[in-house]
């Protein structure tokens, strides 16, 4: 699920821009369709991940994004904000190395 959120051109513009900057930027999950409640992962049917400098510091997070892999669709999602998510594109061959449990997991 990460490389296929690493496949959108937006999320590449940032990381060179980070690095420009002398900093890195890792996605942190806050959610997925198997949870971690150890380590603050809610249990979902979609994975949401935030693309962030720090995995402490939520303000240091430059983009929240979601991936439905049952609707096989990307979003950068606003969170406290009005602003309607907005669909992202990806590499969709990226969909053919996903195991099939991954794709058809239900919440």
């Amino acid at each position: 699920v990460e490389e296929i959120i690493y496949s959108n051109e937006r999320v590449k513009v940032l990381q060179k821009k980070a690095r420009l900057d002398g900093q890195s930027l890792s996605l942190y999950a806050t959610k997925n369709p198997i949870g971690m409640e150890d380590l603050g992962i809610a249990k979902d049917s979609v994975w949401v991940y935030r693309l962030s400098s720090s995995q402490i510091d939520l303000a240091s997070t430059v983009m929240w994004l979601q991936f439905n892999p049952n609707q096989q669709t990307l979003w950068e999602l606003f969170p406290n904000e009005t602003k309607s998510a907005v669909a992202l594109g990806f590499d969709k061959e990226i969909l053919n190395k996903l195991d099939a449990s991954c794709k058809a997991m239900k919440k």
